[in-house]
């Protein structure tokens, strides 16, 4: 399950806290609202994209460019809020689309890229700063 859930507090375990409810959310829309699952997945690709980059961005500007020492619980906590609302919003604009296989192909292709580095880099995450939990000394 540690595909699925975030078992530690680096940036990129929080990535899974925007993919998997962002694309579940999308889903249940997407069959209450009979929209073929083309419309679904590139919805879902352009939301989770949105969110990797929202949260990564927000998260090293207030670390970087404002130079806080260590991660601060309620800037991370409003990243995720406010990462998660426009991530919703974009995707369930783009549900009203309707994607031709030019658009879902790659959308597809970048799911299932995410979801195979989810699984594997939760089981050994790489050294990298962005998979590593920031221990307090």
């Amino acid at each position: 399950m540690q595909w699925l859930l975030p078992v530690n507090e680096s940036p990129w375990e929080h990535f899974k806290l925007a993919f998997w409810p962002l694309g579940a959310g999308l889903f249940a829309v997407s069959r209450l609202g009979g929209i073929p699952a083309a419309a679904w997945v590139c919805a879902w690709a352009y939301a989770a994209t949105h969110g990797f980059f929202t949260m990564t961005g927000i998260y090293y500007f207030y670390r970087a460019a404002l130079g806080v020492p260590r991660p601060v619980l309620w800037a991370d906590i409003s990243n995720y809020f406010i990462t998660m609302f426009f991530g919703w919003m974009l995707g369930l604009r783009a549900l009203t689309y309707r994607p031709g296989t030019a658009a879902v192909l790659p959308a597809a292709v970048c799911l299932t890229a995410c979801a195979v580095l989810f699984v594997t880099a939760s089981e050994t995450p790489p050294p990298n700063p962005l998979f590593r939990e920031e221990r307090r000394k």
